[in-house]
């Protein structure tokens, strides 16, 4: 949802980018002050100073928003790319995460949201991993589980022949032998 383009339109959005530079190079509100007053709008120092702080969120809602846009774009061409090739295994997801991360952390050395989001992304990514070796793991489980099961089937399968041999009174001792030894694979 955008937030700061909801906002009231001022008197001073024809000046904005004008406003915005002289804030850029550094100038002061008295002097952005004086310079619209010689442009025939009187206003007060506050005014401007609220002016700017709304203007400078607007641009960084609408980086912001081109940045998900141009994301977008990069999902989907790495998704035909997936197609193409399969996709990197975790470590090196991992791996170009903790890049990604570091550059957040670098370029948002003074902006805390960019250093929370860096955070974010990076317990995501944790998250994941962990995710993914407990599924892993309870994969291998029940894999082991089933081996089980079909090893206690075939033994249970080998004693019920066993008795069956064993109770059949027409057997010599010789005969029920060798079938035993079938039974068991010797």
């Amino acid at each position: 949802m955008r937030i700061y383009s909801k906002l009231k339109h001022s008197r001073l959005d024809p000046f904005s980018e004008q406003l915005l530079k002289m804030d850029e190079e550094k100038k002061t509100l008295e002097q952005m002050v004086k310079w619209l007053k010689r442009r025939g709008v009187s206003i007060e120092a506050n005014s401007v100073s609220r002016f700017l702080w709304k203007s400078r969120c607007l641009r960084l809602e609408e980086q912001l928003f081109a940045n998900i846009v141009n994301g977008s774009h990069l999902g989907q061409a790495a998704e035909k790319t997936f197609k193409k090739n399969p996709a990197p295994g975790l470590e090196t997801a991992v791996k170009f995460l903790r890049v990604l991360v570091m550059q957040l952390m670098t370029k948002g050395a003074a902006d805390r949201d960019l250093l929370k989001m860096a955070g974010r992304m990076m317990n995501t990514a944790v998250y994941f991993a962990k995710e993914k070796t407990k599924a892993h793991l309870e994969q291998r489980k029940l894999g082991l589980q089933e081996r089980r099961v079909k090893l206690l089937e075939k033994k249970a399968a080998q004693a019920d022949a066993t008795d069956k041999v064993l109770t059949e009174p027409m057997l010599s001792p010789e005969e029920r032998e060798r079938r035993i030894k079938e039974i068991y694979g010797r």
